[in-house]
């Protein structure tokens, strides 16, 4: 049986973060940022948003995601590699 993603050790192998978990991560953020209560704190958030609380740790430091922090060294930004796996559809349906 797996552990919740917030009891599972930073020292395993680092987890590709979809859409789905980028958005609780920056929802939780928001909430810690936002909170009155004094004893809302980062474990607390990132069981309440069901994220990694070392994740949410580096992020609210001002880590950026991986994806975004090496977008400048890829060969194709998101936009055009959209485009050429759209591209790549159509002629394999063309035949």
């Amino acid at each position: 049986m797996t552990k919740p993603k917030h009891l599972r050790s930073a020292t395993s192998r680092p987890q590709k973060v979809n859409d789905e978990v980028e958005a609780r991560i920056q929802q939780a953020k928001e909430s810690l940022l936002t909170s009155i209560d004094p004893k809302y704190n980062t474990r607390k958030a990132s069981i309440r948003f069901d994220v990694p609380y070392d994740t949410l740790r580096k992020r609210l430091k001002g880590v950026q995601p991986r994806k975004k922090a090496h977008e400048k060294e890829m060969l194709l930004n998101e936009a055009e590699q959209s485009v050429l796996v759209d591209w790549m559809r159509f002629l394999s349906l063309a035949g």
